[in-house]
């Protein structure tokens, strides 16, 4: 009911081993009544202009899965809150007990909410236990045979690889899912590293030679924010019960916000109770929600 168009309906397709996530994830919407279907090499090169589909083993096709337009879906959440009555406020702000300190103001509320993102471990390094990584995106300059809707999203689990086809001439996403370096969001600098960089590249004419030397059109550095069982902290300060810590979204916060704000907003009115599997304190290693690392064991494609 926004007016504004922020899902590009492309699909995406999961590229994996036999038998393995790939295969029970396609169980799994299966039995959820979501459409998907595993293709054969002949699907799933018509599915882009150009692709090399050896070693892939199992490929699953979710049609009704797409890209979101992140940019302006949050530009158009802002805009909605507005009219309900929100303030939206530029500043920095810091806890201070169950107040908030805003650009050296206290602020009093009945409830505060700390979803800060790669700044929650840093705001409370006594209560989270997360670490936040440098995650590089990268788009390339392609021609109009390689744009969204018309070329679907894709996840390569065993390369631990994304992306997407071309959304608003940004170019085709081709993009590493590795845990990057640690990362300071306050000091040190938005820009790829250049072995992130050669990764993508080598990735490009591995999967998708018809590319292989296409010019970097536009990159972007993340961040990722993941507990060591890369599960989400959604839980109470354990000084300030009104006081909700949330965050460690391991890269898979915003397609997971509505969802997580609505759950978010029953525990501050008392309409749910946390789960203890989300709390503060030690998290034993886990597999992640996230391709994480590659398979194949490399770190670059072959």
């Amino acid at each position: 009911d926004t007016g504004a168009d922020l899902l590009v309906r492309s699909g995406v397709v999961w590229f994996g081993s036999a038998g393995g996530w790939v295969t029970a994830s396609h169980h799994t919407l299966t039995q959820l009544g979501i459409p998907s279907e595993v293709i054969d090499e002949a699907a799933l090169r018509g599915l882009f202009p150009s692709i090399d589909a050896s070693g892939i083993e199992t490929a699953v096709f979710e049609p009704e899965a797409g890209v979101l337009r992140a940019a302006q879906a949050v530009e158009v959440l802002a805009r909605r809150a507005q009219r309900r009555g929100a303030r939206l406020t530029t500043a920095v702000a810091a806890p201070d007990g169950a107040s908030v300190i805003v650009d050296g103001a206290h602020r009093g509320a009945d409830v505060v909410v700390w979803a800060c993102g790669p700044w929650l471990p840093r705001l409370f390094p006594e209560l989270v236990e997360a670490s936040v990584t440098k995650q590089d995106v990268v788009f390339y300059r392609v021609g109009p045979e390689w744009a969204a809707p018309g070329v679907p999203g894709w996840i390569d689990l065993d390369r631990a690889m994304y992306g997407c086809g071309d959304v608003d001439g940004k170019g085709f996403k081709a993009s590493s899912d590795i845990d990057g370096p640690d990362f300071d969001p306050d000091t040190e600098e938005r820009v790829p590293s250049p072995e992130n960089l050669e990764r993508c590249r080598h990735y490009l004419a591995r999967r998708f030679p018809g590319i292989a030397d296409a010019q970097v059109a536009l990159t972007r550095t993340c961040q990722y924010t993941s507990t060591a069982d890369g599960q989400w902290i959604v839980a109470p300060h354990p000084e300030h019960a009104q006081v909700w810590l949330v965050g460690a979204g391991s890269g898979h916060g915003f397609k997971h916000g509505p969802a997580l704000g609505e759950y978010v907003a029953a525990l501050a009115e008392g309409r749910a109770q946390p789960e203890a599997h989300l709390g503060l304190g030690h998290r034993d290693v886990a597999g992640n929600l996230r391709t994480g690392q590659p398979t194949d064991g490399t770190h670059r494609p072959s």
